[in-house]
């Protein structure tokens, strides 16, 4: 029941948006056809990273995007989105992104989420992404430094203040349970 096999489906059918740039479903056609166009379109997935994930349609092409590459070049697709992992985690469609490339990368995903996610996990414990990534996370990698860190530092934000107000969410529960069960 992973939400990590359902893929976000294209349903644009134009070919180009509104600010002339190829469309999701034209990026996702060419991926497929393989050769140069594919490496093509996976390098302007690469270019454009941060836009797509935060698009209905785009996330897709970013979730399919990171099947079809290289682990170095998902790293690298992943680093487009340094900066933006905090508001990624909570929103409906990049939170998609984040766990599938923790899911394809591993380790060195769950690192970077981690790191990025620090002084943000309170905040995104409070919501439903927010709360599946740490979770995630917690599940995966709990015993990397990163994680570690950043669970330390959302029960240390928790201690100092809003500990209870956490537990008592409809989605920090589940993080602070999350951290209970898999925690170091």
């Amino acid at each position: 029941s992973s939400p990590l096999l359902l893929s976000p489906l294209a349903t644009s059918s134009s070919e180009t948006s509104s600010q002339g740039a190829t469309s999701p479903t034209s990026m996702r056609a060419a991926m497929r056809v393989g050769g140069a166009g594919s490496a093509a379109a996976l390098s302007e997935v690469c270019a454009s990273v941060r836009m797509l994930s935060f698009d209905e349609d785009g996330c897709g092409v970013v979730f399919e995007a990171l099947d079809l590459m290289c682990p170095a070049d998902a790293q690298a697709l992943l680093e487009g989105l340094r900066g933006a992992v905090a508001e990624a985690a909570c929103s409906p469609y990049a939170n998609l992104v984040l766990l599938r490339a923790m899911e394809v990368l591993g380790k060195e995903a769950a690192s970077f989420v981690a790191v990025e996610m620090r002084g943000h996990a309170h905040a995104a414990a409070s919501t439903a992404q927010g709360s599946e990534v740490l979770c995630y996370l917690q599940e995966s990698a709990a015993g990397q430094p990163p994680t570690k860190a950043l669970v330390e530092a959302l029960v240390d934000e928790c201690i100092g203040g809003d500990g209870a107000a956490l537990c008592c969410q409809k989605h920090g529960h589940l993080v602070a349970l999350s951290v209970m069960q898999c925690g170091a």
